[in-house]
């Protein structure tokens, strides 16, 4: 008779027991919440021009369209207790570019995006890397104007070389205190077009001919001069200021006063011969340095002419051979 008591009493406290746990088990309310009337804030942003020209080499930094939206005015949160917020894009590949921090690349090659607030301090480019913490705050009270008007915005910035295409639209903006998306911002899709021109047509090999030994009598002697010319067609009529070429030898410069490089040291080379470039009126060109082209916006073709020549190295006798020089332009559009 006492065991049957004992036992009841024993079963009786374990099941106060299990109440108890399931009891303190209900979960907390969130530290961050939405006021009455205020929800999760979207934006959807368009850049002015929304159809971009662009020169294919801007300048890497250059702004080339801007867009803005009115924050939501109002406190939209409340919070309690000290919570982490964080202003992030969807992205981890975020740059710096000539100076310019948390730049996204798009979709368009040589295209970036900065999103930014703004408020009566000016810009705040605070959207980072997706994962990272801004920091945390004991702030109670959350709203965007605390600094007068309030705006969320995006800079289309050059990144590098331009190609064209059209945005498609993937990158967003977002802000999250504590547990709570606020905000989401995305950019309406908008078309670049990389203004350059066409060199396809430029001749790739110029024949020099066939000269003989005696041809170079001295150190200096040139001969067999031609003419060439780098041809530009199919150019942009907007989106260009500028353009400009660099001439690079791939072999050896021999004599740089004289714009002289060497040749390719294959099997039957000639010897103590290299090759002069000029421009069209004969003056030696300058190797690896830009120069700008004469150029009239609107004009759809552009040539530039040069001349090239075998020219004789040095004191010791020419060997007869062949003769190969690559050289390299690089066309620059700004």
């Amino acid at each position: 008779m006492n065991n049957h008591i004992a036992n009841a009493t024993f079963r009786n406290l374990k099941l106060f027991m299990l109440f108890f746990t399931a009891m303190i088990a209900f979960p907390a309310f969130s530290a961050c919440n939405f006021n009455s009337g205020f929800g999760l804030q979207t934006h959807q942003l368009t850049v002015s021009p929304v159809n971009i020209t662009a020169a294919r080499d801007k300048t890497i930094g250059s702004v080339l369209a801007n867009g803005e939206v009115s924050a939501v005015n109002g406190t939209y949160a409340n919070c309690r207790g000290s919570n982490t917020y964080a202003y992030n894009v969807n992205a981890t590949n975020g740059m710096t570019v000539a100076g310019l921090n948390n730049v996204f690349p798009t979709n368009i090659p040589g295209i970036g995006l900065r999103f930014y607030s703004k408020d009566n301090n000016g810009k705040n480019y605070r959207f980072v890397n997706q994962g990272i913490i801004g920091g945390s705050t004991s702030s109670i009270h959350w709203g965007w104007h605390q600094n007068g008007n309030g705006y969320w915005g995006v800079d289309v910035v050059v990144i590098g070389p331009i190609s064209s295409g059209a945005y498609d639209g993937n990158l967003m903006a977002s802000f999250q205190l504590a547990a709570l998306n606020v905000l989401n911002v995305k950019v309406n899709p908008f078309t670049v077009t990389s203004s350059s021109c066409d060199a396809s047509t430029t001749q790739s090999m110029v024949d020099l001919g066939i000269q003989p030994a005696r041809a170079f009598p001295v150190q200096g002697s040139t001969a067999g001069q031609k003419d060439f010319s780098i041809e530009l067609r199919g150019c942009a009529t907007s989106g260009m200021t500028s353009i400009s070429y660099t001439l690079t030898p791939l072999n050896t410069i021999v004599n740089s006063s004289q714009a002289v490089m060497g040749i390719d040291a294959i099997d039957g080379a000639a010897k103590g011969i290299g090759i002069k470039i000029m421009d069209d009126i004969g003056n030696p060109v300058k190797f690896n340095v830009a120069k700008a082209v004469s150029y009239t916006p609107g004009a759809s073709s552009i040539k530039i002419p040069f001349k090239a020549a075998f020219y004789r190295t040095s004191t010791q006798e020419v060997s007869a051979g062949m003769v190969r020089a690559p050289l390299v332009f690089t066309m620059t559009y700004k």
